[in-house]
């Protein structure tokens, strides 16, 4: 999927892991030290599937019971979700769309309620 930086990202549903392909053809990996599947995901379940960019300038990814932001240093957040989701799609408003086993939800990215960001999703109809 590609950022608004013009870096390439993808996910790798078999490790905790994110690439960015820059323009000149350089790869870089990003990694999540120390992440499990949550307790109650299939061992074979993906660690991470879609991925898209925000208004917010990060990429946000969706996987088993997990939503993950990651920002253009590289930075991951993982915060945990209620199923698995494994579509996430950016709105032309700039909201994140993720399609999960138990429904369709947004994210806006832009929403805080905490300085730390607490992720708040809401069920679209």
């Amino acid at each position: 999927m590609e950022a608004p930086d013009g870096t390439v990202w993808a996910t790798d549903t078999q490790a905790p892991a994110f690439y960015r392909v820059r323009s000149h053809g350089a790869v870089e990996a990003f990694t999540i030290s120390g992440y499990e599947l949550p307790a109650d995901c299939y061992s074979w379940a993906p660690r991470f599937g879609g991925i898209a960019p925000a208004r917010d300038g990060n990429m946000w990814a969706v996987g088993c019971k997990t939503i993950a932001r990651i920002t253009p240093a590289g930075q991951i957040t993982v915060f945990p979700f209620e199923s698995t989701a494994q579509v996430a799609r950016t709105l032309p408003d700039g909201n994140i769309l993720f399609v999960s086993n138990t429904g369709t939800f947004l994210l806006d990215p832009l929403a805080t309620t905490t300085p730390d960001f607490t992720l708040s999703l809401s069920a679209s109809t």
